[in-house]
């Protein structure tokens, strides 16, 4: 008997998603697309560090709103290419959430 093949996540649709951040998001229960638009990047970031225990980098937070972003603007690929511009202001810096 052949081995099933477990379809792919529809999350791989998203842009700036690698297998790492699409697995750290199945691994609060973010299984598809409409799950994600539903609970947000920011609350995603959130559940993803109190999983893990740490602060993770802000960047991936940041990689998580330009996915969210193109989520909803298909058309605007260049635009949430660019993860980095999805910082809001006076975010960032050296201060640390404990989890």
């Amino acid at each position: 008997m052949g081995l099933k093949k477990i379809p792919k996540s529809d999350l791989y649709e998203l842009i700036n998603l690698g297998e790492s951040c699409i697995s750290q998001m199945e691994d609060i229960g973010i299984r598809t697309i409409k799950q994600f638009q539903k609970i947000g990047p920011d609350k995603t970031y959130e559940k993803c560090c109190k999983k893990q225990g740490i602060a993770i980098h802000r960047a991936f937070l940041y990689v998580l709103r330009s996915a969210h972003f193109y989520a909803y603007n298909r058309d605007k690929r260049d635009q949430a290419r660019m993860w980095w511009l999805f910082r809001k202001p006076g975010e960032g810096g050296t201060k640390r959430r404990n989890y």
